[in-house]
């Protein structure tokens, strides 16, 4: 099997054939993009380059839009490995706003609930964090890539919050509860917001380097991690939206 970066010419020859284990590449996703985005991308240059039409191309592991970092790309056979890959630990960096949440869980929405931080440290927090590692049940939030019936969660998130209707719990009736492993757990840093504004714009939360950095292994998703760590109480500080597997 061959591992590439994005670019096919120079690297790769021209016959589909000379790789019967299939090539992955691996894609740096950019902010915005979908995972669909980039297949189509990635499948149209590879059409090219070996000028087979008939061309599987899949990735191991979907990333929400406003999520970015490691994709991996399969093409031909390496697409039968796919769930393999997806299988494996992988190391995440989560910017965290404390002390806000929204009701997508990320930036896609704006702020609808704010706490108090007082007392919250980075002593406090990584004495909590123990309590997240482990095996556990997850349920991604709503506003995810995940499919359900053939499309996907968040198309479903944004009818039902036009609607008004509770999206947690949608959530939990709606999307598959996924076996996740997280073994490692770190706080790089803490930048604590009273101000909306700040918690509301991109350039100051968005890929910065204060937050959480998971090691996991399962289809975990980073916003279901994070949401209980926003607020600050006592009971959503300590109780996240999990369950321990026996």
């Amino acid at each position: 099997m061959v591992v590439i970066d994005k670019n096919f010419n120079g690297i790769l020859s021209r016959d589909i054939n000379d790789y019967p284990e299939g090539i992955v590449m691996v894609i740096d996703k950019p902010y915005r993009w979908t995972s669909a985005d980039v297949i189509r991308k990635v499948k149209y240059a590879a059409i090219r380059h070996f000028c087979k039409k008939n061309l599987k191309v899949g990735h191991a592991g979907t990333l929400d839009p406003l999520a970015t970092g490691v994709l991996l790309v399969c093409i031909g056979n390496a697409c039968k490995r796919a769930q393999e890959f997806q299988d494996t630990g992988k190391e995440y960096v989560a910017g965290v706003c404390f002390g806000a949440t929204t009701p997508s869980y990320d930036l896609e929405k704006d702020i609808d609930r704010t706490f108090p931080t007082d007392g919250v440290s980075a002593e406090t927090i990584n004495a909590v964090l123990p309590e997240f590692l482990g095996a556990q049940d997850q349920v991604a939030p709503l506003f995810s890539a995940k499919q359900v019936d053939g499309v996907r969660a968040y198309e479903l998130a944004r009818k039902l919050y036009r609607s008004g209707q509770p999206l947690d719990e949608a959530a939990k009736e709606i999307l598959q509860i996924n076996s996740i492993d997280i073994s490692e757990l770190e706080l790089l840093g803490l930048g604590l917001s009273t101000s909306s504004a700040k918690a509301e714009s991109d350039q100051n939360f968005r890929g910065g380097t204060d937050g959480l950095k998971p090691f996991c292994s399962g289809r975990e998703h980073m916003d279901a991690l994070c949401e209980p760590l926003r607020d600050p109480g006592e009971k959503n500080f300590r109780s996240a939206n999990r369950a321990p597997v026996n």
